[in-house]
């Protein structure tokens, strides 16, 4: 390299040094932003009251029970006259 060129890249080298710099504190910046977002995320996340799933909900019940229900959901439904079936007696 001639000592022209020399003069004009060591300038430019502490220009472009600063800049790497600066990009990667402002990474770490970022990174440490979203962290702490996240631990904040993740406090709300812990206080909050979460509604049961539908498998939670489901209750155990006795065979009696459940049979008893059975019988008074089958007592409910009105009864309907088929008109394709007819009932002969002899």
């Amino acid at each position: 390299m001639r000592p022209v060129d020399m003069q004009v890249i060591i300038p430019k080298t502490l220009e472009v040094a600063k800049e790497h710099q600066n990009l990667q504190e402002s990474g770490k910046v970022v990174q440490t932003m979203l962290g702490v977002q996240f631990q904040k995320q993740q406090e709300i996340e812990k206080r909050k009251v979460n509604s049961p799933t539908k498998s939670e909900k489901i209750e155990v019940t006795s065979e009696k029970e459940r049979r008893k229900d059975e019988k008074n959901k089958k007592r409910e439904k009105p009864f309907k006259k088929s008109s394709n079936h007819i009932d002969v007696k002899i």
